[in-house]
């Protein structure tokens, strides 16, 4: 998983995270966070880590059993405020 963290990391302006399960060495789920000025520029970004990540799969290391995304726009996260 180190490798895969850190070619993220090098590569595209996107966080990576280990999420578990901990303490195995056949699973793991990995998480990426990342913001942009626009969403179409964040969907670039993330079309390009999916690409990488398929290349990587390509080599016989790991499975990708599943691949979701999340793009949210600032106006379209809301929020409670403690009175």
């Amino acid at each position: 998983m180190r490798s895969i963290l850190d070619g993220v990391r090098s590569r595209f302006s996107i966080s990576p995270a280990d999420l578990g399960p901990y303490n195995t060495w056949n699973a793991a789920e990995l998480g990426f966070s990342a913001s942009a000025s626009s969403p179409a520029e964040l969907e670039e970004r993330l079309d390009n880590l999916e690409k990488f990540l398929g290349q990587k799969e390509e080599t016989g290391e790991f499975e990708i059993i599943f691949f979701t995304r999340e793009v949210f726009a600032y106006g379209d996260i809301s929020y409670k405020q403690n009175k």
